[in-house]
């Protein structure tokens, strides 16, 4: 199997959403246990969004996205 995946790298790779991180992802992940990373990326969003910094909303979206915290569009 090893050897066919080597030659049809296309056919065996992995797809969708993983191996996605930002600093937003990495910085969530290395808060103290007592500090939630979905609030935590929560109030990022909310100042990035008050400043009106389009750029770091889309990747605190993103880094919600990966993390769980932003299961549906709605919710927030």
């Amino acid at each position: 199997m090893e050897d066919f995946c080597k030659k049809y790298a296309i056919l065996c790779a992995k797809g969708g959403k993983q191996n996605i991180s930002n600093e937003y992802v990495q910085q969530a992940r290395s808060l103290p246990k007592e500090i939630d990373p979905c609030e935590w990326l929560r109030m990022k969003y909310k100042d990035a969004s008050t400043e009106g910094d389009s750029k770091e909303t889309l990747k605190i979206k993103k880094a919600q996205k990966t993390l769980g915290c932003r299961p549906n569009a709605n919710d927030y």
